[in-house]
C-alpha cells in the first residue's frame, strides 16, 4: 500500500519506490498516433532513467526517431498509486544493464542471445512526472466526485507533480 504522506512530501521517491513494485507499465511514442503497449521495466533510479527490451519488429521499435519523447504509465497492484512519466526515449548499449535484464525468460524470445541482432534496448531518461496517490483501493477516486465539499480534502487522496530535471 502506497504511503499517502510520502507521496505528499517525497513524490520522487515514491514513483521509484512505486516503480520498483510493479513488472510491468505502459509504454507510448509521443506523437506516432500508436496506441501504448504493455512493457516490463527496469529501474535506473540512480541514472534517472528506465530500461526496456523490445525486438527491432515491433511498433514501437520502428517509431523510435531521434528526439523520441515518450510516456509511461503505471497502477499500483493494490490500485492505490498511479503515475504518468514522461521524458526523451532512444536505443542505448549498455552492458551491465543487458546483463541485469537478462533471464531465462528474456533468452528465450531471442535465438543469437545477448548478440541478437532482433534486441533492441532502450532508456526512458524520466523528466516530468504526475502522481496520485489514495488512501484505499481504486473504487476510492474520491477526486472525480463532484459533491465531496464535507470531506477533508486530505481523505481523498494526493496528486502531485514531479520535475527530475
Amino acid at each position: 500500500m502506497t504511503d499517502i504522506d510520502r507521496a505528499r512530501t517525497d513524490p520522487k521517491g515514491t514513483i521509484w519506490k512505486e516503480l520498483a513494485a510493479v513488472e510491468a507499465g505502459m509504454l507510448g511514442i509521443t506523437g506516432t498516433g500508436q496506441h501504448m503497449q504493455p512493457m516490463s521495466h527496469h529501474v535506473d533510479e540512480k541514472g534517472g532513467q528506465l530500461w526496456f527490451l523490445t525486438t527491432r519488429d515491433t511498433d514501437l521499435a520502428k517509431a523510435l526517431q531521434p528526439g523520441s519523447a515518450a510516456h509511461f504509465v503505471i497502477i499500483s497492484d493494490t490500485h492505490d498509486f498511479y503515475a504518468w512519466m514522461t521524458g526523451p526515449i532512444a536505443e542505448q548499449q549498455n552492458k551491465d544493464i543487458l546483463d541485469t535484464l537478462w533471464t531465462n525468460t528474456v533468452a528465450e524470445l531471442f535465438v543469437d542471445g545477448k548478440d541478437d541482432p532482433a534486441l533492441m534496448l532502450i532508456a526512458l531518461k524520466l523528466e516530468d512526472a504526475a502522481l496520485w496517490s489514495l488512501p484505499k483501493g481504486g473504487s476510492h477516486h474520491g477526486w472525480h466526485v463532484p459533491d465531496n465539499k464535507d470531506r477533508d480534502p486530505a481523505s481523498l487522496g494526493v496528486r502531485n507533480h514531479v520535475s527530475f530535471g
